[in-house]
């Protein structure tokens, strides 16, 4: 668990927001490169930047207006974390969750 003034503290929180039975069709999208918002927390992938914003490389997570941007790296390692810990009380989700980390790359 990070602390609040940690600056990877937004890319936590956006996991944290995921609710558990949106956890599996959410790390789909996530998957497939589309962003998530939920409620005030969220993240968003290059592709999904409108004409005339800045673009970035890895994927930009945001908590408010706290923003940052992390390497597809770091942000695996936060899907990875944030699997293990959906499947310590889901476990009847692994298959599923499984093929999506081995989709992209992410197990």
């Amino acid at each position: 668990m990070l602390a609040d003034d940690d600056p990877l503290f937004p890319v936590q929180a956006f996991f944290n927001a995921i609710a558990a039975s949106d956890f599996v069709e959410t790390l789909a999208g996530l998957a497939r490169g589309i962003g998530q918002g939920i409620n005030v927390a969220g993240c968003e992938f290059p592709a999904d930047l409108d004409p005339g914003e800045e673009p970035f490389e890895g994927v930009r997570c945001y908590l408010f207006e706290e923003e940052i941007v992390v390497d597809d790296h770091t942000f695996a390692k936060f899907v990875r974390l944030a699997c293990q810990s959906h499947l310590s009380e889901h476990p009847q989700d692994r298959d599923a969750i499984d093929a999506l980390l081995i989709e992209r790359g992410w197990a």
